[in-house]
């Protein structure tokens, strides 16, 4: 169990990248705010930080460049340990199963926002799909331990975005109390 209400977000966002990572992100941030919790963000250029930013996360840390996988870990283990918490969204798609096994092995609880497109083994206390049009069938073979793991994934499940927060009040809290 977390002894803050905390939760630090890595987050892979670029010109090359785009921002849909960021968005949902935010998104998922401004909702734990609502919810009496805070949020670190790893990963955000200053150049695309906007005053949202400063007030859905306490801290936010630009990452230049990818450093590998070791040493982006060992960064969200930091911060984990300077909010003195141990939940973690994970949106970012260089979260390779080495990354997971180093989360993993730190005691982290993560959610984990990905695609199928990679033929990776995951191991999140809960995996999101990252597209709406994306189906169950498609994680089925990549979900390691899969009778202790939770998903949402396919169509009840879209982005977490604002617009579909919407649409579907309360859904946020359905989704995401059993990681929290």
């Amino acid at each position: 169990m977390p002894m803050s209400q905390t939760v630090i977000f890595r987050c892979n966002v670029s010109a090359l990248v785009g921002i849909g990572h960021l968005m949902r992100c935010r998104e998922m941030a401004r909702h734990l705010q609502l919810s009496g919790w805070q949020s670190v963000l790893i990963g955000l250029p200053d150049a695309l930080r906007t005053t949202e930013d400063d007030e859905c996360f306490v801290e936010t840390v630009d990452v230049e460049e990818w450093d590998g996988v070791q040493e982006d870990a060992a960064r969200v283990l930091a911060l984990c340990d300077a909010y003195d918490t141990r939940l973690v969204v994970m949106d970012d798609y260089r979260v390779d199963p080495e990354y997971q096994g180093i989360l993993k092995a730190a005691g982290v609880r993560w959610l984990q926002q990905f695609d199928a497109s990679k033929p990776w083994e995951f191991q999140p206390d809960l995996l999101v799909n990252a597209s709406p049009f994306e189906t169950r069938a498609q994680y089925m073979p990549w979900l390691k331990n899969l009778m202790t793991r939770r998903h949402c994934l396919g169509q009840p499940m879209p982005c977490c975005v604002r617009s579909f927060v919407r649409s579907r009040p309360g859904m946020m809290a359905e989704k995401y109390s059993a990681f929290l």
